[in-house]
């Protein structure tokens, strides 16, 4: 069991035990699972509706394709550094130039996924 704490009309804390709050604070109980979807950012609290609400399945999808983005990106970081180093030192680069502008290429499509 869990505890959403509002206060203001706000959600101010999910806790794992039964708070002990001032007057001012509403308590309500969720389930384990109703914790899962907001913890695991696949919906929130809505304090309109008393209940966990899932969000709208094309957000999620959003969400992971720009994980994903992200994840792409950050892995080839250091091909981008090595390609740039290799060409500042005069040095013949790993990637040619038409590897490199694919690499790049392919970054700034998944740079446009990332929100």
């Amino acid at each position: 069991m869990y505890y959403v704490c509002i206060e203001n009309n706000q959600v101010i804390s999910i806790l794992d035990y039964k708070p002990n709050v001032p007057k001012s604070v509403i308590v309500k109980k969720i389930t384990d699972a109703e914790n899962k979807i907001i913890e695991n950012n696949k919906g929130y609290y809505d304090i309109d509706k008393n209940e966990v609400v899932n969000y709208p399945k094309a957000d999620i999808d959003k969400e992971e394709m720009s994980k994903k983005a992200l994840q792409y990106l950050n892995s080839t970081d250091w091909k981008v550094l090595r390609h740039i180093r290799e060409t500042q030192l005069g040095v013949k680069t790993t990637l040619s130039n038409e590897e490199y502008v694919a690499l790049e290429t392919k970054r700034q499509k998944y740079a446009a996924l990332v929100i």
